[in-house]
C-alpha cells in the first residue's frame, strides 16, 4: 500500500519498471518542497529494505550524485538534483535520488519480502579482498612469528610472555633483567600491505596498527621512560603512569620515521592519539583525541589541545591545525575510508595499502576531489565502481589497477 503517488513512482523507480512519462512525473515531484516528508517516507522505506552492511550515509550518496552529471545516461536526473541540491530540502531531495540510483546498481533490496539481487556492475575481472587482521612479529632474537598463521596462545620469550588472542597481541613482561635484558632488546610488530592488527604494550597501552606500518617497542619497558619507535600509521591509547604522590612518572615517547631519515617525536603523558606518517605522504599529520602531547621535530616544538592536529610538511615545517577533523583521521581504525575534499593521487595510495594492490597512472592524474565514506570491508570492486561514476576509468590486471 503506497500512501503518495511520488512512493508510488519512487518504488517503481528504484525497481526500473518506471517509463519515460512516469521518471518525467518523479523528476518534478521531488522538486517540490510541500513533497519534504513523502520523500523522507520514501527514503526510509528504502533504506529498510537495503541490507544493513551495505547502507550508504547521506552525505556520501549526495556526493556521487553529483559526481554522476558527466555519465549521459544519468545526465538528465544529474542535472535536476544539482539545481536544488542545497540547503536541508536539497539535501534530502538529492538524497532521495541518489539511494534511488545507487540502490539499482550496487546494493541489495528485498521487495515484495522476497530478497531479490539487482544487477551490480562489477567490471573488475579478479576479486581483490579488502585488508584483514595480519601481521609479523620479529621477536628480539631474530626469529619471525606469522601472527595471522599462529593459533591462539601465549608464545614465551624468557621471562616476557606473548599472548595472541584473534586480532590482539597482548604483551606481558615479567621482572627486567630476568631471562632477557631489557637494554636493547626489541621486537617489531609490521603490518603488510593489507594488513592492520592490534598492540596491548608491557604497561597496559594499546597500539592500533594500520597496513603498511610498523612499531618496534622494547622488550621490557625502562623504569623511566616507554619509547617506541613508528613507521606508517598508528592509533595510540597510552596508559598513564604515575607516582603514589600523584606525580606522572614515566612518559611515553614515539618517534617517528620521516622521509630522507628525520624523525620525529611525540612526547605523551597519558593519553589517545593517531599518528599517520607515511613516507610517500605529504604530510606527517598527529591528531590528538583527548589528552595533551608536545610534537618535536628539528628544534620545532609544539604542544596541542584535544582537537588539534601537528603537521610536518615535506618541507620540514611544523603546523598546528587548531580546529582538526578527528573522526577524519582515526576513520581507518572505525573501519572506514573517509575522503574530504581528497585528490584521487591520495585516494589510491590509500587503496594500495588496503588492498595490496599497485598503482599506474596512464596519463595525468585525474583532477578530482571527493567527499565521502566508504566501508573498508567493501570488495575492490565495490570502491572502484563508486569512483568510476565520476568518470575515472580504471583497468584491472592482476593486482595493478591502471587509472586511467
Amino acid at each position: 500500500m503506497y500512501e503518495s503517488r511520488l512512493e508510488y513512482l519512487f518504488e517503481r523507480y528504484i525497481n526500473r519498471r518506471c517509463n519515460k512519462v512516469e521518471e518525467q512525473e518523479l523528476m518534478e515531484l521531488l522538486e517540490l518542497p510541500d513533497n519534504e516528508r513523502m520523500v523522507k517516507l520514501a527514503m526510509d522505506k528504502v533504506m529498510e529494505r537495503t541490507e544493513p552492511d551495505l547502507k550508504m550515509p547521506a552525505d556520501t550518496a549526495v556526493f556521487i550524485l553529483q559526481q554522476i552529471v558527466g555519465a549521459d545516461k544519468r545526465k538528465t536526473i544529474a542535472a535536476k538534483v544539482k539545481r536544488f541540491a542545497s540547503g536541508t530540502w536539497g539535501r534530502v531531495a538529492a538524497a532521495a535520488v541518489i539511494i534511488a540510483i545507487v540502490t539499482t546498481i550496487v546494493y541489495t533490496v528485498s521487495t515484495g519480502g522476497h530478497k531479490e539481487k539487482q544487477m551490480r556492475i562489477a567490471t573488475v575481472e579478479d576479486v581483490i579482498h579488502p585488508g584483514e587482521d595480519k601481521a609479523l612479529l620479529t621477536l628480539a632474537d631474530g626469529s619471525v612469528v606469522y601472527l595471522n598463521e599462529m593459533p591462539d596462545g601465549a608464545l614465551q620469550q624468557g621471562d616476557y610472555t606473548i599472548k595472541k588472542e584473534g586480532s590482539v597481541l597482548q604483551c606481558n613482561a615479567g621482572s627486567a633483567g630476568s631471562g632477557i635484558s631489557s637494554a636493547g632488546a626489541f621486537n617489531i610488530l609490521s603490518t603488510p600491505r593489507g594488513g592492520q592488527f592490534q598492540l596491548v604494550l608491557p604497561d597496559g597501552s594499546k597500539v592500533w596498527l594500520n597496513a603498511e606500518s610498523s612499531l618496534k617497542f622494547p622488550v621490557v619497558f625502562d623504569k623511566r621512560l616507554r619509547e617506541v619507535e613508528l613507521t606508517g600509521e598508528a592509533y595510540f591509547e597510552i596508559k598513564s603512569v604515575v607516582s603514589q604522590n600523584g606525580k606522572v612518572k614515566m612518559p611515553f615517547d614515539v618517534v617517528v620515521n620521516l622521509p630522507l631519515g628525520k624523525q620525529a617525536k611525540v612526547h605523551v603523558l597519558g593519553t589517545h592519539f593517531n599518528v599517520n606518517a607515511y613516507n610517500n605522504e605529504v604530510a606527517m599529520n598527529t591528531t590528538l583525541i583527548e589528552g595533551a602531547v608536545n610534537v618535536s621535530e628539528g628544534g620545532q616544538h609544539v604542544a596541542l589541545r584535544p582537537g588539534q592536529q601537528a603537521r610536518i610538511a615535506g618541507e620540514g615545517s611544523l603546523k598546528v591545525v587548531a580546529h582538526a577533523d578527528t573522526e577524519k583521521a582515526v576513520a581507518w581504525k572505525n573501519g572506514l575510508f573517509h575522503f574530504d575534499d581528497v585528490d584521487v593521487a591520495t585516494i589510491m595510495r590509500q587503496i594500495s595499502r588496503w588492498y595490496d594492490v599497485e598503482i599506474v597512472y596512464a596519463g595525468n592524474v585525474p583532477a578530482r576531489h571527493f567527499v565521502g565514506k566508504i566501508r573498508r570491508s567493501a570488495e575492490l570492486s565495490e570502491v572502484l565502481e563508486i569512483l568510476r561514476l565520476s568518470d575515472i576509468g580504471f583497468k584491472v590486471n592482476g593486482k595493478t589497477i591502471i587509472v586511467q
